[in-house]
């Protein structure tokens, strides 16, 4: 599991098995460090690449991979017909996915993807009449004796949605929502996820105040370990052979 850094934005790569899994693209401004790390990391393929919503911070480097890589399928958000329109770049990038012929579809409740030995299955496709954060589509991987949960950019309408439906969100590992905002960070959600450790992605020095300090310190009362990229670069998420979970720093790697 790679949470890779596109600063202020979101862009994590799921690896099982020799196959691929995209979840969200970084920023248009990060294009050129995304295909680099997916490039580093062996992939030629991508079996498949989810987008979270169509906010430029998480779609903007779409277009970039499908210049790159091969890709199997798109999975894309629902559409939101009461919300706000997609970003420019995320609107430009699905357009070109219709024009290519791009193989697509759009996430349903109770989808899964097949992933290796592991699959992504969709848990929510947001809240209906929302803006686009809270209609993320939010994802859980599971493989054997691994798990990781990527809400998107899900605030508190699509959180407690999630809790009331009794949805089973725990996670080894958590894709902090919305870049570590206080808006997604409901105490009851994160015990209920119980990830041992927490990424969050997000921008140095960015104007949002992201991580937001109240969100930190409901990580740290659940006992997570809480990794940033703004602090450690790209981070790495894996079972080492004794099947403890470990923790891989780009900046530390490279020191």
């Amino acid at each position: 599991m790679h949470f890779i850094d596109v600063g202020q934005g979101a862009a994590a790569l799921l690896c099982c098995e020799g196959q691929f899994a995209l979840v969200d693209t970084g920023t248009q401004q990060s294009r050129e460090e995304l295909v680099s790390y997916l490039q580093t990391a062996g992939v030629e393929t991508l079996d498949y690449v989810f987008l979270s919503h169509p906010h430029d911070d998480h779609a903007g480097g779409l277009s970039a991979v499908l210049d790159f890589f091969e890709v199997g399928t798109v999975v894309l958000p629902r559409e939101t017909p009461d919300g706000e329109a997609p970003e420019p770049l995320a609107q430009e990038a699905m357009e070109r996915i219709e024009r290519e012929g791009v193989p697509c579809v759009r996430a349903k409740e109770g989808d899964s993807f097949p992933l290796g030995s592991g699959a992504v299955t969709v848990l929510s496709t947001g809240v209906p009449g929302s803006d686009a954060n809270d209609a993320s589509t939010v994802l859980r991987f599971e493989a054997p004796e691994f798990s990781c949960l990527f809400p998107g950019d899900a605030q508190e309408d699509e959180i407690l949605s999630l809790i009331r439906s009794f949805t089973d969100v725990s996670a080894d590992v958590y894709a902090v929502a919305h870049h570590g905002a206080e808006s997604g960070a409901d105490l009851a959600f994160l015990q209920r996820v119980g990830a041992q450790v927490a990424v969050i992605s997000c921008g140095r020095g960015n104007t949002f105040g992201h991580p937001n300090a109240e969100t930190l310190a409901r990580l740290d009362l659940i006992g997570a370990q809480t990794e940033r990229t703004d602090e450690s670069g790209s981070v790495a998420v894996f079972r080492d052979s004794s099947g403890g979970l470990c923790v891989l720093r780009e900046k530390e790697a490279a020191s």
